[in-house]
């Protein structure tokens, strides 16, 4: 029962959207706490490596350098640290690419203890996709999709874990086709597209699916194929594309009026959800990556009013305000991001304060005609 108490507690903490690494600590300290009361319960572990690899990436958004990997990695490790402190100094030692270390033992632990689990194989899966795009490392891709056959031959109909195999398969393609192996890469490429097929023949509702499909056609370039696909997913989840977007607009470049489709698309789900903020910024970069400056001031305008604490929306917003010659506006905008990193004192980035002091000054002159 305290175990289950502790547990609770730490997930108030590592589940929060809006946790920083403070709340993540809190948590981590919670989760080992439940697991030193109860070390035989899989779950336990299975949240504790998820806490570990938010741990990593919190960091290394942050500007953490990646470091090297802790191939010594051991969960004793982890219990055998005391308390709170213990684990924040633990966590501030390390690096991102060794905590993913650590949250592998951990996954792999909970995978040992219910080897019929499918989300531990899943989660191992998940761990090493995430590796590889920050590192590229080969290896990584290729554990991700063994790790994730294992997960769907223990669940063979679970359609998210398939079209996650899917996507990890499609990447592999990539990594082939850029080794030179077009033969290798068109074989992953329709590996990935089949098991896509299957999941709509289990589950033709789903809707993370045909977005999964659009990824794998634009991998391989065909676009035109892939945008009908992009739209209708955003038509009903708007953010299933958020990691990728620059990359969506990067590989629709030379094709602005497919591009365009796309951005007309963001436009349309950001005007039904005004006060997301996150979707009005993504709308925002599609705009600008289309040459819609006017659509891009609108929903910038959007993003800052529901998150006008957001320094990056302020900035991208002052950029298109000047951009379309707004520079009163623009001024505006750029005082309020200099006022609120100054309100942070000591705690505030100085390159965001750089940044936001440079803005100021070179759209004083351009609001007052010397430019």
């Amino acid at each position: 029962v305290y175990a289950d108490m502790r547990f609770q507690e730490a997930q108030a903490f590592s589940d929060n959207p809006q946790a920083g690494l403070r709340e993540e600590v809190v948590g981590l300290d919670k989760y080992l706490d439940t697991i030193r009361r109860d070390p035989d319960e899989d779950f336990y572990y299975l949240n504790l490596g998820r806490t570990l690899m938010n741990t990593a990436d919190l960091l290394r958004s942050q500007g953490a350098p990646l470091g090297e990997a802790a191939p010594t990695a051991r969960v004793d490790e982890l219990l055998r640290l005391g308390d709170i402190d213990d684990v924040s100094q633990f966590i501030t030692s390390k690096s991102p690419l060794a905590l993913m270390s650590y949250a592998e033992a951990v996954l792999a632990r909970a995978r040992d203890l219910n080897p019929l689990n499918k989300d531990h194989y899943a989660n191992l899966a998940r761990l090493n996709s995430f590796w590889y795009t920050w590192t590229g490392d080969p290896a990584r891709i290729n554990q991700a999709v063994k790790r994730y056959e294992e997960a769907t031959s223990v669940a063979p109909n679970d359609v998210a874990i398939a079209n996650e195999r899917a996507s990890a398969v499609a990447l592999l393609g990539t990594y082939t086709e850029k080794q030179g192996d077009a033969a290798g890469a068109k074989a992953y490429y329709a590996q990935a597209e089949q098991i896509l097929d299957r999941s709509k023949a289990v589950d033709p509702r789903f809707n993370d699916t045909a977005g999964r499909l659009a990824e794998v056609y634009r991998l391989q370039g065909k676009l035109v194929e892939a945008t009908p696909l992009y739209t209708a997913t955003l038509a009903v989840s708007p953010h299933q594309f958020d990691q990728n977007i620059e990359a969506i607009a990067t590989s629709y470049k030379a094709q602005p009026e497919l591009l365009r489709q796309i951005q007309q698309a963001y436009i349309v789900a950001a005007a039904a959800r005004p006060t997301d903020a996150n979707l009005q910024a993504i709308a925002g970069i599609m705009s600008v990556r289309a040459g819609d400056l006017e659509g891009a001031v609108k929903v910038y305008a959007a993003a800052v009013a529901a998150a006008p604490g957001r320094l990056d929306f302020v900035r991208n917003y002052t950029l298109v305000l000047s951009d379309t010659r707004r520079y009163p506006e623009a001024l505006a905008q750029a005082q309020q991001g200099l006022n609120t990193v100054q309100q942070q004192g000591e705690q505030a980035d100085q390159q965001e304060l750089a940044t936001f002091q440079f803005l100021v000054g070179l759209l004083q002159q351009k609001a007052a005609g010397g430019q």
